[in-house]
């Protein structure tokens, strides 16, 4: 559709919006977003809280570490181990998952801690 995918979470916020209203107790809404299908029996949709996503150079500025910290033993946005999974620091020293971190900050550049 030629939509910048910088703007990709406003998007997907939108047709949420519009699948909210039409969600009905009785009928399933199906909705097709590229090649995903997401079924939705209750969509809790809120309006944009004025998140700003980061920039895109910033996120691709986002260099993997190895930790060796054993207090760092989890990712913050999915509670999963860091154990064999690429992980980065942000400028404030916190550390997630990258793909994690990658999805967080297409929504919000400022860190989930912070």
């Amino acid at each position: 559709m030629g939509v910048p995918e910088d703007e990709h979470p406003l998007i997907v916020h939108k047709i949420f919006i519009v699948v909210k209203a039409a969600i009905s107790p009785v009928d399933p809404v199906v909705v097709f977003l590229s090649e995903c299908t997401v079924f939705v029996s209750d969509v809790t949709v809120s309006e944009p809280s004025g998140r700003i996503p980061a920039s895109r150079s910033s996120i691709q500025a986002l260099e993997p570490v190895t930790v060796f910290d054993s207090s760092l033993s989890t990712c913050a946005i999915c509670l999963d181990g860091f154990d064999g999974k690429p992980i980065t620091r942000l400028p404030c020293t916190h550390h997630f998952h990258v793909d994690c971190i990658v999805q967080w900050l297409e929504i919000d550049h400022v860190c989930p801690y912070c």
